[in-house]
């Protein structure tokens, strides 16, 4: 069964159009689906303004947005797998989703046979995307902090695309701009608050 997961998983990945790919494998209650997502077109995406309709269908909308990148479309799938197990009385919200959402992508991974990479990226993904839709709000420290840590993870450019399409924005190009001015200080680990601070002051000269 592992074996017919993983391939469903693969082949949902790489399609052209994997958000309805996601959605009719939904409807017809697939057997290979992750825990809790066959029930996702029941559950609300968030509260008004943020959000309209439903988990599943956000969810499709983001992996659609990033088709043709297979590691930003499983980030896609599992950046928002924590709203799936918020009890019904918050609904709409989906207090502390970012928490509950890394431990069920990791129960995804497993359940699909997926690599400890694909493990790593949803993990990033469900753990760090709202805080980076909030980019342009951060204080420059926390913008230093984020882009380092979605830097040493290796999944940059795959993770500014999940949050751009889940934001219906262009985070991506002032993170990496930002990026691109902090990347050059010298890492000397000797001196590490140092360099943090003048990546800090860069950050806020932007």
């Amino acid at each position: 069964m592992k074996d017919k997961r993983h391939a469903a998983i693969e082949s949902l990945l790489q399609t052209v159009a994997p958000g309805a790919a996601l959605l009719a494998a939904v409807r017809r209650r697939e057997a290979w689906l992750p825990p809790f997502l066959a029930d996702a077109d029941t559950i609300p995406a968030g509260p008004a303004p943020y959000h309209s309709g439903s988990v599943l269908a956000h969810t499709a909308r983001c992996m659609d947005a990033v088709a043709g990148d297979a590691l930003a479309v499983w980030m896609a799938l599992g950046h928002d797998a924590g709203k799936l197990t918020t009890p019904r009385a918050l609904w709409p919200h989906h207090y502390g989703h970012e928490s509950r959402g890394r431990r069920l992508v990791a129960v995804w991974a497993r359940h699909l046979g997926l690599s400890d990479k694909y493990t790593r990226a949803g993990i990033l993904a469900a753990r760090l995307h709202m805080k980076a839709g909030r980019y342009a709000r951060l204080r420059p420290g926390k913008k230093f902090d984020l882009l380092h840590e979605v830097a040493a993870s290796g999944f940059f450019v795959a993770f500014w695309k999940v949050v751009d399409a889940d934001t219906k924005s262009s985070i991506s190009e002032t993170a990496w701009r930002d990026w691109q001015q902090i990347r050059t200080i010298p890492n000397d680990t000797r001196m590490e608050e140092k360099t943090r601070q003048k990546g800090i002051a860069l950050l806020k000269l932007a």
